[in-house]
């Protein structure tokens, strides 16, 4: 079971600041939801964790074959365009897309998915 954090210093932390978070954190799994509350994610069920390194193989497996963008599993966390943070099962990123970002830009989840992710989840 999930854990949901709700506090106002949560509330008002910027993008900035919830990175410095899970980086200080690395051994949890965390997301945001749109009104800045924190999720600390359970780990994952046996039966999930099947199913989603079943899609993350899937999904590497075509990427591989048509070389279209780039993969990411479900450690990989996007800020979505209403200020959620979320890590999905699995996700995509096409070249295009992922050639357009900084080096900054990739190397934190700020928001650089709002259009060209496509997403798979086991949940």
């Amino acid at each position: 079971m999930d854990l949901l954090i709700r506090h106002r210093v949560f509330e008002e932390m910027d993008d900035a600041e919830f990175y410095n978070l899970c980086m200080q954190n690395r051994d949890l799994r965390f997301e945001r939801t749109p009104d800045g509350n924190i999720i600390v994610m359970s780990p994952a069920s046996s039966i999930s964790g099947d199913l989603n390194s079943e899609i993350d193989y899937q999904l590497r497996k075509w990427n591989k074959e048509n070389k279209l963008g780039k993969c990411f599993d479900s450690s990989a966390g996007f800020t979505l365009p209403d200020n959620s943070v979320r890590s999905p099962g699995a996700s995509f990123i096409f070249n295009e897309r992922w050639n357009a970002l900084s080096i900054e830009q990739r190397r934190g989840n700020e928001e650089v998915l709002p259009t060209s992710v496509r997403t798979l989840s086991s949940n």
